[in-house]
């Protein structure tokens, strides 16, 4: 309804952003309202049961906010002369690379962490097998785009 929402951004413009830890299962209502004339708008929801695929050379968009962690991975097959992982946005968000395991804040192959959110992780002949990223929000919400390329 109009009075009873769990997320109403109130962001000028119509690029609006909703984000749940931990959802209850069940039926989820999206509800628009326009407050000007309007033309076009576009209405996505998606879940992840914690971590994301990413496929070779194939960009994700997302946002992460302040203290939130998204996960992804990408399978690097045998006899790749590299592996590059590009993280770029707005705002402030960190990028974690690890193979084998889940990259924490103190077990990493590779953390770029340069002010703003623009990254690279690039390494010579990666081992085959799954490959584990991390980005991680820190300053405002991070709109971002991430790819993975192995060559």
């Amino acid at each position: 309804t109009m009075s009873e929402w769990d997320c109403r951004p109130y962001i000028d413009g119509a690029d609006e952003f909703c984000s749940f830890d931990n959802p209850a299962a069940g039926r989820w209502f999206i509800m628009v309202k326009g407050y000007s004339e309007s033309v076009f708008y576009q209405v996505t929801a998606s879940y992840s049961s914690g971590e994301w695929e990413l496929q070779n050379q194939v960009p994700d968009r997302h946002r992460v906010a302040p203290g939130e962690e998204i996960y992804y991975y990408i399978d690097v097959p045998q006899g790749q002369s590299g592996l590059e992982v590009i993280l770029s946005g707005n705002n402030s968000a960190d990028l974690y690379v690890n193979y084998g395991t889940p990259p924490t804040t103190s077990d990493f192959y590779c953390h770029d962490y340069l002010e703003g959110s623009d990254a690279i992780c690039a390494f010579d002949d990666p081992e085959p097998g799954r490959w584990y990223i991390t980005v991680i929000g820190y300053v405002g919400t991070t709109n971002y785009r991430i790819v993975a390329e192995f060559f």
